[in-house]
């Protein structure tokens, strides 16, 4: 069983039934290969966080919720491949009022710096685009706050 698979096992999700969920929802010229792994995917599966020590000893602590990034092509291409049809520069992404729509949520990787083996899985229950003078990043520039939940220890990563 992949990491992946056993997170989704973790959250009580079917992996098939979130396959063929999402791929309803697709038209057929936009559908999505499936993976040798059983992952729907167009160019990642999961979105992976790079985090500083400091940051990333508070998510796995649970001090820390929420994590910023500023708003830029790079985030909001991975967050529309991730969540399947958002555009997060407009909408704000919440699970729990999509979840009628969407009934998966966006799981994503915390990591160490790019080291692949200090890794946490973790649910992505919002994100919105706030104002970033009063975040971590103390930017003036539009950012994505990202709320994490069910943040959880990858065990042999």
């Amino acid at each position: 069983m992949t990491e992946y698979s056993a997170f989704l096992k973790h959250l009580g999700i079917n992996q098939k039934q979130m396959i063929a969920s999402m791929m309803k929802r697709i038209p057929d010229s936009e559908k999505l290969l499936i993976g040798c792994n059983g992952l729907v995917k167009r160019d990642k599966t999961m979105i992976i966080f790079p985090l500083k020590k400091e940051w990333y000893e508070k998510i796995k602590s649970g001090e820390k919720t929420v994590d910023y990034r500023e708003v830029k092509p790079y985030w909001t291409k991975r967050f529309w491949h991730e969540g399947g049809s958002l555009t997060f520069n407009t909408i704000s992404y919440d699970y729990e009022a999509t979840k009628d729509v969407f009934p998966f949520p966006m799981i994503c990787k915390l990591q160490l710096g790019y080291n692949p083996k200090t890794r946490l899985n973790a649910i992505i229950k919002k994100i919105e685009v706030i104002d970033g003078k009063d975040t971590d990043l103390h930017i003036d520039k539009p950012v994505y706050a990202i709320h994490l939940a069910d943040v959880r220890e990858v065990e042999n990563a």
